[in-house]
């Protein structure tokens, strides 16, 4: 969760996406957004899911930013609770 508080508001969301795709194996995406996606992002996120299933060896590098911005939405808000 620290490394996710890094992130600005603006790059949070993507972040959050990446952090469920690669680590949560069953993950649920509203059609209309992943439909959305170009082919190379949907592959992106399909590559990650794989990884989450197989609990195959993640580099450390695995959530960084990826030049892939998939987010539809932004963050308006946080609080630690």
């Amino acid at each position: 969760m620290q490394s996710l508080d890094q992130f600005s508001n603006d790059d949070l969301a993507d972040a959050l996406i990446r952090v469920t795709f690669e680590h949560f194996e069953n993950t649920f995406a509203d059609p209309r957004w992943w439909e959305s996606l170009t082919t190379r992002e949907r592959d992106a996120l399909e590559r990650r899911t794989g990884k989450a299933a197989s609990q195959e060896n993640r580099e450390p590098s695995c959530l960084k930013e990826d030049g892939l911005p998939v987010a539809r939405w932004r963050i308006v808000a946080r609080q630690w609770l």
